[in-house]
C-alpha cells in the first residue's frame, strides 16, 4: 500500500482510558492505542498517510522510514474493522 493513500475515519470517540481511547462504530466498541487513535483521528478524508507519518515522526523524534510502515498496518487494521475507509 502507498503512503499517498488517504483515508476517512468512521465511528465518533466515546472514552478515554490509561492505556488509550474507546471508539465505537455500529454499536461496536474498540479499544484503539494511543497510535492507532492519531492515525485514526488524523483520516480526515484530505490527509494522506505520508502526512500522518511525517507529523508522528516529528512529533516523537523517531524517524519518517521508521515510522511509515507502522502508520500504513495500523491503517489497514483500522480499515479491516471499519474504523477507516478509503477515499
Amino acid at each position: 500500500m502507498s503512503a499517498m493513500k488517504t483515508y476517512r475515519k468512521c465511528g465518533i470517540e466515546v472514552a478515554v482510558t490509561d492505556d488509550g481511547f474507546i471508539v465505537e462504530l455500529n454499536d461496536k466498541y474498540y479499544a484503539l492505542s494511543p497510535l492507532a487513535y492519531i492515525v485514526w483521528a488524523m483520516s480526515d478524508g484530505e490527509t494522506p498517510l505520508q502526512v500522518i507519518a511525517e507529523n508522528i515522526s516529528e512529533n516523537s523524534g523517531v524517524k519518517y522510514e521508521d515510522v511509515v510502515d507502522v502508520v500504513i498496518a495500523v491503517a489497514l487494521e483500522l480499515e479491516k474493522h471499519g474504523l477507516l475507509e478509503p477515499v
